[in-house]
């Protein structure tokens, strides 16, 4: 009886200290931390209150007072949040992502292999897909002007805010999607033709960082080395990332 009390005493002792854990993400990392929540709420007993979105909108909404324990952003976004005094030094990077393309589950695969071959099946798609606010759509854009083609690349652009511009492809409504390619794997109906010739390529390293004013600065630090141990990096290369 005394040994059943105890046990008792440890389990509601584990559910007392038990807490939320607010996450702000770049959708670059959900399909990971979507793969990892579970099996970390169900070690440490904390809850994962997640919000994805792209590291643009992430970082103004942070700018413009948003709270969070930990936030997930391109790597020059936490330095900056660092220096600003937002969140505490020094910064954890977690991936690094490279930029591909994705088209329909069946279509046959263009040829993205050199830059003008790239640049020529840009010029033939009839609708390009891409985020107007991520990182990768940032840079596509840049990367566009580059190779004289984006005055082309504009007229047949399909541009969404966030979340996964492979699904523009999978419902039809563009015949590529460039984006990170952790971002166009999950995505059903679609298949990754590969990443951006390497001369065209542009890492994006996912990095996290731990709120000045975090509610639950421990846990957050808790859920940070988590995702920098051997499961989350396996999970982290399953999802087409490279660990940080």
């Amino acid at each position: 009886m005394k040994a059943l009390l105890l046990a008792g005493g440890v389990l509601l002792a584990g559910a007392a200290s038990a807490a939320d854990i607010t996450v702000l993400s770049s959708t670059g990392l959900t399909s990971t931390l979507e793969a990892l929540s579970a099996t970390y709420e169900t070690r440490s007993g904390d809850h994962l209150v997640i919000a994805y979105a792209t590291t643009g909108q992430l970082k103004k909404r942070i700018d413009e007072g948003e709270a969070f324990d930990l936030c997930i952003l391109t790597a020059p976004m936490i330095d900056d949040l660092i220096k600003n005094g937002k969140a505490s030094g020094p910064r954890t990077d977690l991936a690094r992502s490279g930029i591909g393309v994705a088209i329909k589950e069946g279509a046959t695969k263009p040829d993205i292999s050199t830059p003008e071959s790239f640049k020529q099946t840009l010029l033939e798609a009839r609708g390009i897909a891409y985020t107007s606010t991520g990182a990768s759509g940032v840079y596509f854009l840049a990367l566009s002007e580059r190779l004289g083609i984006a005055e082309a690349v504009k007229a047949k652009s399909h541009t969404i805010t966030g979340g996964a511009a492979a699904e523009l492809v999978a419902k039809g409504e563009a015949d590529l999607a460039i984006q990170q390619i952790s971002e166009l794997l999950p995505v059903a109906g679609t298949e990754l033709v590969g990443p951006l010739p390497p001369v065209l390529q542009n890492i994006t390293v996912f990095a996290a960082g731990v709120a000045v004013k975090a509610a639950n600065p421990s846990g957050a630090r808790a859920l940070l080395a988590f995702l920098t141990s051997p499961d989350a990096v396996a999970t982290i290369r399953l999802k087409g990332m490279d660990p940080g």
